[in-house]
């Protein structure tokens, strides 16, 4: 509905005031459902508002037991407080009710990169997808710990490929892919992500981007003029699509 829609654009936006007055609307004509209270507590982890936002990940666990959305957000909460003994085993519990949750894997991982555990982090990953192997976005969250943690080049570059396989219209795992390529040397490569990237996801800028800095390091001008028209075609206020453009065409 419309309160939901506005929420989630506010979230994504990072405007934490309406996205906490559109999910209090949700709970006002919805108290039985758990979005608004897990809604409204991303925006009072955000504000540091601990203690209401401990009671509405509670609350979202009260009305919707087996899901996992409550469980995501009080290990979220117990995570910005760097209480990661206690955010571990929430998340755990979380992918106990949903083992396809990527948020609560996320969560997992993202844990034990903050505790200096990496090697676990990558266990998790790896445990969880032999439990729901056709999902794409375990895939990622293991390539992007090998990626940018273990800097383990080559396991990256298999789990972001398999990731895009699943979804092609994964951007973050095609961005990511890109950029490990780009890192490894192999440029060609990373054109033809960028590229595919683009055709399979028309309204995301970033792809753009990322070719047209490939092309401004080549000074290859046109295709970089070309690549941040594009990218501010898309996303009009985009800064460094707009500055880049400015350096290329002066």
């Amino acid at each position: 509905d419309a309160q939901r829609e506005l929420a989630i654009l506010s979230m994504r936006r990072g405007d934490m005031t309406t996205l906490s007055e559109a999910s209090s609307q949700i709970i006002a004509l919805r108290p039985a459902s758990a979005d608004g209270y897990v809604l409204r507590a991303v925006s009072e982890i955000n504000r540091k508002q601990f203690a209401a936002a401990e009671a509405d990940a509670r609350k979202a666990i009260d009305v919707a037991t087996a899901s996992a959305a409550g469980y995501v957000q009080l290990g979220n909460l117990n995570f910005a407080q760097k209480r990661f003994s206690e955010a571990q085993s929430i998340y755990r519990q979380a992918l106990d009710r949903d083992p396809r949750s990527n948020d609560a894997l996320r969560g997992l991982m993202n844990t034990y990169v903050a505790m200096k555990q990496t090697d676990s982090a990558v266990a998790a990953a790896k445990v969880q997808i032999a439990k729901v192997q056709d999902n794409s976005g375990f895939y990622d969250l293991l390539g992007t710990v090998l990626f940018q943690h273990k800097k383990d080049f080559n396991g990256a570059k298999i789990a972001l490929q398999k990731s895009a396989q699943l979804d092609r219209n994964n951007s973050d795992a095609l961005m990511k892919l890109g950029q490990l390529q780009e890192a490894t040397g192999q440029t060609e490569e990373a054109i033809r992500t960028y590229q595919q990237g683009a055709s399979d996801n028309p309204h995301e800028a970033s792809f753009h981007i990322f070719l047209g800095q490939i092309f401004q390091s080549r000074r290859d001008w046109s295709d970089a003029v070309r690549a941040y028209e594009k990218a501010l075609a898309i996303r009009q206020d985009d800064p460094v699509a707009a500055c880049n453009l400015a350096y290329v065409t002066v």
